[in-house]
């Protein structure tokens, strides 16, 4: 697969996490494909056999490309009037992918975040210090970037030419055997997403498997397990939008739970031409990290 970059398209391309959903499509992929070796076994030993699970599972495998439906999940996820337009089938899926993440993604997100968010500010520095050429360069290393052409080894695809929409770059944990997979069409606007895989070292990996999250549990008893993922998700400041992409939820729903830890004091929310941006406060950090 080649990708064409114009002059524009570097001026747009840009690092974002996509968060929960093309995520949980990685991981219920690679537990479809048997795939993932020594480094994912706790997790695959942990949640296989959940009922949940299983039925995700069953889905995936009678649908030719779970990516392709990324955008209708997330529609789906987001707002009543695009879950109206979509097929029976569809809303199924997008219930199956949902309770797969419950199941088998979110007792483990904090941990896999952190890990994207800390491969996501490695590649930033490289593109401060030695440019976007660099940061293409290395990708992955079997990726090849010669000015203009993003090359990725793979089943044969008719070159794409991204004709000034820029790309999106994402890390991805569940997606580690597989050099890069491009998506052409998200929910979130025009820019088409390529996700790479970030290094892994199987000690590390195996870790994020550990019975460890009783911390966590504990906060979702206190404050819930939607506003706790809305504190999770606040290691930036975000905007209502983008909270709802990442958490998959309406932007309605995230303004309800933003009040009431706004409320208790966990959030500051300042207003700005982009709308509303959210922030940790101290109190909130404190919380969140014990």
């Amino acid at each position: 697969m080649k990708i064409h970059f114009t002059d524009a398209d570097l001026a747009c391309t840009r690092l974002a996490i996509l968060g929960q959903v093309p995520e949980s499509l990685f991981a219920l992929d690679l537990l479809r494909r048997g795939a993932g070796g020594h480094a994912f076994s706790g997790w695959r030993n942990r949640v296989a056999a959940d009922d949940r699970v299983r039925a995700a599972l069953e889905i995936a495998r009678s649908t030719t490309s779970m990516l392709e439906q990324y955008h209708i999940i997330q529609r789906s996820l987001q707002n009543a009037e695009g879950a109206e337009r979509v097929t029976a089938e569809q809303k199924r899926l997008t219930r199956d992918v949902r309770a797969f993440f419950d199941t088998a993604v979110e007792p483990f997100w904090s941990r896999v975040r952190g890990r994207l968010e800390a491969d996501r500010g490695a590649r930033g520095r490289i593109t401060l210090s030695g440019g976007l050429d660099l940061m293409l360069q290395t990708l992955h290393p079997k990726i090849r970037w010669k000015m203009p052409v993003l090359e990725i080894p793979g089943r044969d695809r008719p070159d794409i030419h991204l004709d000034g929409r820029g790309l999106v770059l994402t890390p991805s944990l569940f997606r580690f055997d597989k050099p890069a997979t491009f998506v052409d069409r998200t929910p979130d606007g025009p820019q088409p997403v390529l996700a790479y895989p970030i290094p892994l070292d199987l000690a590390g990996v195996s870790g994020l498997w550990n019975d460890d999250g009783v911390n966590e549990r504990a906060l979702g008893a206190l404050v819930g397990r939607t506003r706790t993922a809305v504190l999770r998700n606040l290691t930036e400041s975000r905007s209502t939008g983008e909270l709802g992409r990442e958490i998959g939820i309406s932007a309605a729903a995230v303004s309800q739970h933003t009040g009431v830890l706004r409320a208790a004091g966990l959030i500051a929310t300042s207003r700005t031409t982009r709308g509303a941006q959210h922030t940790l406060t101290p109190l909130g950090s404190a919380l969140l990290h014990g």
